[in-house]
């Protein structure tokens, strides 16, 4: 699977750019504020070890960031709420994100769609070992067409870090995206 940019930068990236959502209290600077204290507060917590993965299902809820931009101009790009829904049992994980807002406050047509996702049995490994997935969709008119990496993080995979980096090399769309269990 492609990455061009390494998942820690594209955390980087994301809490970078929580910046940009500005003042004012808007749901850009809600989701921004958000995402940001996600990384605060799993950032830095371990993988959840394999052995510690739940059975059944779960719910997961965040915030993801997709940027359209290049380079340092990655200013055009917009925060969605995430969904994921995760079958521990059979292995599998589905999701979306909807409700996107421009970094300047304004909002962002389209949706994206999480499928095809498998948890992979290697959670923990590396960075983004714990899963794949793609996702698809049109967001402020952007076409995204995107592989997905991630992990779990906690004793209990209480939290989910999503990677996604576009299929083309032509393609500049990046993201990052952080659940947490509901």
């Amino acid at each position: 699977m492609k990455m061009t940019i390494k998942p820690a930068l594209l955390t980087c990236i994301a809490v970078g750019l929580s910046a940009c959502g500005g003042g004012g209290g808007g749901s850009t600077a809600d989701l921004a504020m958000r995402l940001s204290a996600l990384t605060t507060d799993f950032g830095s917590t371990p993988y959840t070890p394999e052995v510690n993965m739940q059975t059944g299902s779960a719910s997961y809820t965040g915030v993801a960031n997709i940027g359209f931009g290049t380079g340092a101009g990655m200013r055009d790009g917009a925060y969605g709420e995430l969904s994921v829904n995760v079958n521990f049992a059979a292995d599998t994980l589905s999701g979306s994100a909807s409700n996107f807002q421009f970094y300047d406050q304004t909002a962002a047509s389209g949706s994206m769609t999480i499928s095809n996702g498998v948890l992979t049995g290697t959670n923990g490994v590396s960075i983004g070992s714990g899963l794949t997935a793609d996702a698809t969709g049109v967001v402020a008119g952007n076409t995204l067409n995107m592989d997905v990496e991630g992990h779990f993080s906690g004793s209990g995979a209480e939290a989910m870090f999503l990677y996604l980096d576009s299929k083309s090399s032509s393609d500049t769309a990046l993201g990052v995206g952080i659940a947490v269990k509901d």
